[in-house]
């Protein structure tokens, strides 16, 4: 019966904990695919990591640069979060589904950088609701 758990845990958690912190989707409607990638319907939240202040001095210029077939530049900007600054790439991916935004982030922790990636219709509510879907991470990585 412990095992059944155990199997049963492994194969349909939503949470991933990494360097001790939780990751997970803000709403039970998310599946999640595994390494640390949730959807739900267009939306969906992606989170990579790598140890050390990767891209401190040169996201913006990445995001405003790294238009391709499928990505197209929007907007840079900056926001605050809980009193530090986060950089906010905004992108349109053109391809499969041409009304689809794409939003990233980069935020250091203790000796990690985690790049935030979320999904959402390309809309006023859909921007919205990429940047809720974001902000869910954020906050779990400075919790």
């Amino acid at each position: 019966m412990i095992l059944l758990l155990l199997i049963f845990n492994i194969c349909f958690s939503q949470t991933e904990v990494i360097n001790g912190i939780s990751f997970d989707a803000p709403e039970k409607s998310f599946i999640y695919q595994g390494d640390l990638f949730w959807v739900d319907g267009i939306e969906s939240i992606k989170i990579v990591y790598g140890e050390g202040e990767l891209m401190k001095d040169n996201f913006k210029s990445h995001c405003e640069e790294m238009s391709t077939k499928d990505l197209e530049f929007l907007k840079y900007d900056t926001t605050n979060f809980s009193g530090k600054e986060i950089e906010v790439c905004f992108r349109k991916i053109v391809t499969n589904n041409p009304n689809l935004l794409l939003m990233e982030t980069r935020v250091y922790k203790k000796g990690v950088t985690y790049f935030i990636k979320t999904t959402a219709e390309l809309s006023s509510n859909g921007v919205n609701r990429a940047s809720y879907l974001m902000g869910y991470v954020i906050g779990n990585i400075f919790m």
